[in-house]
């Protein structure tokens, strides 16, 4: 195993013999963006920076001037604010107090989770849309919640591609390379100090992965990454991109997730109780298990229940397009002796992915998820509704409403995604524990508490905030090169419009 030290990420110089030496611990740590004391921290450091830097306090701390520091040591409100940061921190990071350990006290084994992409932040352009947004939320709320949950996913040298609309009108995808750097991440290392890394096997080559971690909160997510000078420069690009490539370069992918991601759990000493994958991406993860269970011993059918007592898949795709299929000679190509450890044939390996309603030997992901889980849900009452009915050829001797997909309706992490000032009026009005007793209906009945003027003051701050970062925004492109004139003009027109019939409605509503 070779040294990786291309990134060992640590605090720069200028925080050292300084009082603000665990601001540093405090950005490592994603605990902050959900936090509106540390959150307030790290505007106060410098709002100009924090500005500057998109909210990224691991870059603001990267930058800020040694003069500055030196300054905020002088200030006391200041160093009021950093100090109660730092306490909520490590109150919230000893707690035992939490739901999860009030409930289940004598749980200690985690639920592993795995997903081709986590949106944490902003900072961590590790995710697309949705299908990461509701993971990251995941990791927070287990966070909160005190879950033992540990997530597993890539890390994108390239992300997914950001989108910019050329002056015709025309969309153009444009990629660029994430600046390591500038993120909360760190190395996974071995017990010897070296980076540790794990292998997977694609047909006749060996793909080697190191393995880093980004803390979120209580929770770890771990990430694989295949640009290392063990592979040769094709493999190296493996993690480059989130859904990018052709179907031999996905079906690379999701081999490594599955396969890798239960080898890296393996390697740094985690034994998970459950396993959740979360869309047909992660499925090979059960198959690497059925795998080590037949190493163990087990017959086939003996590792295939145990497998599916522990597993869990969530569907997210409502329509046939959306799920992967891999042609049998792409499986074969990469399972290739892979079967044989498992005992199986070709045959009895491609029956895993077998759609029933398929002519074609192609393998279905999400056939292979559902087969090898013991629960399956879908993200809403009405898609675990279309998904019994895509997936009744599964149990055909079933009644289409008995089918075992079930639903659990997507939720958000509320601390993320409500704005500090409707947190404040909902601390006023609901009272100080609300966000504590979230889930609890009644408390939502106190909404009608709160005074008209109120809300809809808050709601026209946070639109007149909204059109404020569009104007800035659209003077960021125009100075950077990014936007063209007539772009610029559209633009300003468009706000313009907005901010006119924001005043309209305030009018209407003071009247009325």
């Amino acid at each position: 195993m070779t040294r990786d030290t291309r990134l060992m990420l640590t605090s720069p110089p200028s925080l050292h013999q300084t009082p603000f030496e665990r601001l540093w611990e405090l950005a490592s740590n994603l605990w902050w963006s959900w936090n509106p004391t540390a959150r307030q921290v790290f505007q106060a450091l410098d709002q100009t920076l924090w500005r500057h830097t998109q909210h990224n306090p691991i870059k603001q701390l990267q930058e800020i001037s040694p003069a500055r520091l030196a300054q905020l040591t002088e200030d006391i409100l200041f160093m009021r604010q950093y100090t109660a940061a730092l306490k909520a921190f490590d109150d919230y990071m000893t707690a035992t107090d939490h739901w999860f350990g009030t409930h289940y006290p004598q749980i200690q084994a985690p639920i592993a989770y795995f997903s081709a992409e986590f949106g944490l932040h902003n900072s961590i352009p590790i995710y697309s849309g949705g299908l990461g947004i509701l993971a990251g939320d995941h990791l927070k709320e287990a966070s909160d919640l005190g879950v033992p949950l540990v997530g597993i996913s890539f890390m994108y040298a390239q992300a997914y591609f950001r989108q910019v609309i050329r002056p015709d009108g025309w969309q153009e995808a444009v990629y660029e390379p994430v600046n390591r750097h500038a993120m909360p991440i760190q190395p996974v290392l071995t017990a010897s100090g070296d980076h540790c890394r794990i292998q997977v096997e694609l047909g006749s080559r060996i793909v080697t992965c190191a393995v880093w971690m980004i803390r979120v909160g209580r929770s770890h997510l771990y990430l694989l990454d295949t640009d290392v000078p063990e592979n040769d420069p094709t493999d190296r690009t493996l993690s480059s991109r989130l859904y990018g490539g052709d179907l031999t370069i996905r079906l690379a992918q999701e081999m490594l997730l599955g396969i890798g991601g239960v080898r890296v759990l393996r390697a740094v000493g985690l034994q998970p109780t459950v396993w959740h994958a979360n869309e047909g991406h992660a499925a090979f993860l059960n198959v690497e298990r059925l795998r080590e269970y037949r190493q163990q011993g087990l017959s086939f059918d003996e590792a295939l229940q145990t497998v599916r007592r522990s597993s869990l898949f969530t569907t997210h795709t409502p329509v046939p397009a959306g799920h992967d299929i891999f042609p049998a000679s792409l499986i074969e190509q990469h399972f290739a002796g892979y079967w044989d450890h498992m005992g199986l044939t070709r045959e009895e390996f491609l029956a895993l992915g077998k759609h029933p309603h398929d002519p074609t030997d192609r393998f279905h992901m999400t056939a292979l998820a559902i087969r090898l889980s013991a629960m399956v849900n879908g993200v809403s009452q009405e898609h675990a509704r279309v998904s019994r009915k895509m997936w009744h050829c599964l149990w055909p001797d079933f009644p289409l409403e008995r089918v075992p997909i079930t639903s659990v309706t997507n939720g958000i992490h509320i601390p993320t995604w409500i704005a500090p000032e409707m947190i404040h009026l909902y601390s006023k009005y609901l009272g100080p524990l609300w966000l504590d007793q979230s889930d609890d209906a009644a408390i939502w009945h106190r909404v009608l508490d709160i005074p008209d003027h109120e809300l809809w003051e808050v709601r026209q701050f946070l639109k007149r905030k909204l059109l404020s970062f569009m104007c800035q925004r659209n003077r960021q492109g125009w100075i950077t090169g990014k936007l063209e004139a007539q772009q610029v003009l559209a633009k300003k027109r468009d706000v313009q419009v907005a901010f006119a019939v924001s005043h309209s409605h305030t009018h209407t509503h003071t009247h009325n």
